[in-house]
């Protein structure tokens, strides 16, 4: 309601997210399509993070936020707490940890705004209107564990971010980004690693290669009070 009798608007960016799909003019037709190409609007998560949101899903009604914290222990049980291998390039150029030629994260988020679910704010750099997508990789391996994870999440959760500044993660922005998934530290399974879960905006989806982001600018029109949105 605050929003209607502010009256102002703005224009914010939307990013296009292909999956496992170069353009759309590959995609199917139909409501298939859907399962291939979405626009988002906050995030999306790779690794870690989509896990534990999928395991989240049936506990929310009953436990809240609480949830996540849930899904994470559940997700440390089963011995999910390790890096994922990617292929990263922002606008072209290949991002890598320093000294290695991938990305091995337990922890990957496009961004398009800063927040995310649970009040988190990963990447408090992210803005709606810039004209560009972020991505948040965490890149201390020191950190990687069960307990580092959930160190840095909680910061996230309760102190507004201020885990950026620690440099266990990694930030770039770019006018797109393709990710693509080769594998996991540690594991080869006999039939091959199969489908991948990818969060988009809450929505669990899937996918077997890999996903492209491409930033739309000022795409969509959004009632806005900016008193409320800076000072959250």
């Amino acid at each position: 309601m605050d929003y209607i009798v502010n009256r102002e608007v703005t224009l914010v960016d939307t990013v296009r997210v292909l999956i496992d799909h170069e353009d759309e003019e590959s995609l199917p037709t139909g409501d298939d399509r859907l399962n291939f190409m979405r626009h988002m609007m906050i995030n999306s998560a790779m690794s870690m993070p989509a896990k534990v949101a999928n395991e989240a899903i049936p506990m929310k009604k009953c436990c809240g936020k609480a949830s996540y914290t849930i899904a994470t222990l559940k997700e440390a049980i089963k011995c999910n707490v390790r890096q994922d291998l990617f292929n990263v390039t922002v606008d072209g150029k290949k991002v890598t940890r320093e000294g290695k030629d991938d990305v091995g994260t337990v922890l990957l988020m496009p961004f398009n705004g800063k927040n995310t679910g649970a009040g988190m704010i990963i990447n408090p750099f992210a803005v709606m209107n810039d004209g560009l997508v972020d991505l948040t990789f965490m890149s201390d391996e020191r950190r990687m564990g069960l307990f580092g994870i959930a160190d840095l999440l909680d910061k996230a959760a309760k102190k507004g971010g201020i885990q950026t500044y620690e440099n266990a993660f990694t930030h770039v922005r770019g006018k797109s980004i393709r990710i693509e998934f080769y594998g996991s530290h540690k594991r080869k399974p006999k039939k091959g690693f199969g489908q991948q879960l990818l969060g988009i905006d809450g929505e669990d989806l899937r996918f077997s290669n890999f996903v492209k982001y491409d930033c739309v600018p000022a795409n969509v029109e959004f009632l806005f009070n900016p008193n409320t949105y800076y000072n959250d």
